[in-house]
């Protein structure tokens, strides 16, 4: 112990002898702090590097996306121009939306010219036309209106032992009170597109007219599960747990038992 000081301050053996015992251990003492604090110092510089690296680097040098850079990153490099303008190049084959024949066409409106853009003159009703006519078709959704059926199920009193009976489901009625369309597209809405169960509601009662309730939802996803897992189990046994289909998960969790589609 007597040494280290000798070593670190450079002090002649013959003064540190003639040195008060209070002072070397005030001395001992100094050293130990001065230690622990070049260790601290050591830490603190290897953040400091590690964080102007950080600061200096952009998505030319790392990465980061472009959205991520500071004002301070240089610009990036003008492109180099190819003498082409910008869009479709000469020669190439257009990607259009083809036409539909005109017998699947629902509206067909037909419109002829008025008057000459030109010289003003009027066209007569029931001008000649010249060939074909241009056809430009508009794409729409039809208003969203839902199906009811309705089973009045009567009651009748038996003639011969005076039992009141009421009559039955048919066998293809669906369970609940949504048919397989609603059921389907509420799968579909939980399952593939990955959806809150507040968002299907919102969809169905905003796009489809259809009032549902998140129990609702919940309770169809079970029965659509119940209906599609014989058919989705030799798939889910071919395939890996990631690579399974999103229908499995959301559905699978409405389910007491944890089962979900195709779930062996």
């Amino acid at each position: 112990m007597d040494e280290e000081p000798l070593n670190l301050l450079g002090v002649p053996p013959e003064d540190w002898a003639r040195t008060p015992e209070s002072v070397r251990l005030a001395v001992r003492s100094l050293l130990d702090i001065v230690r622990v604090q070049s260790g601290q110092i050591a830490d603190l510089q290897a953040q400091v590097r590690d964080l102007q690296a950080k600061i200096g680097q952009t998505s030319r040098n790392s990465s980061k996306p472009p959205s991520s850079d500071p004002p301070s990153a240089p610009p990036k490099p003008p492109k180099v121009p190819r003498g082409r303008n910008a869009g479709g190049q000469p020669g190439h084959a257009g990607h259009q939306r083809p036409l539909v024949p005109p017998e699947k066409v629902d509206e067909p409106i037909e419109l002829l010219p008025t008057a000459c853009p030109h010289c003003q003159t009027l066209f007569a009703p029931d001008a000649a036309t010249i060939g074909d006519p241009r056809r430009t078709q508009v794409w729409d959704l039809p208003a969203i209106q839902p199906r009811i059926t309705e089973y009045r199920q009567h009651t009748c009193c038996c003639p011969a032992c005076r039992q009141v009976v009421t009559a039955t489901l048919p066998a293809d009625a669906p369970p609940g009170a949504f048919g397989p369309r609603a059921t389907a597209l509420m799968a579909l809405l939980r399952g593939d597109y990955r959806l809150s169960l507040d968002e299907p509601v919102d969809f169905l009662a905003q796009v489809c007219q259809l009032p549902v309730s998140p129990g609702c939802v919940v309770t169809t996803c079970q029965r659509a599960s119940v209906v599609l897992a014989p058919s989705m189990r030799p798939f889910s046994r071919r395939c890996r747990p990631p690579h399974r289909s999103m229908l499995t998960r959301p559905a699978g969790r409405c389910l007491p038992n944890g089962a979900g589609y195709g779930r062996p």
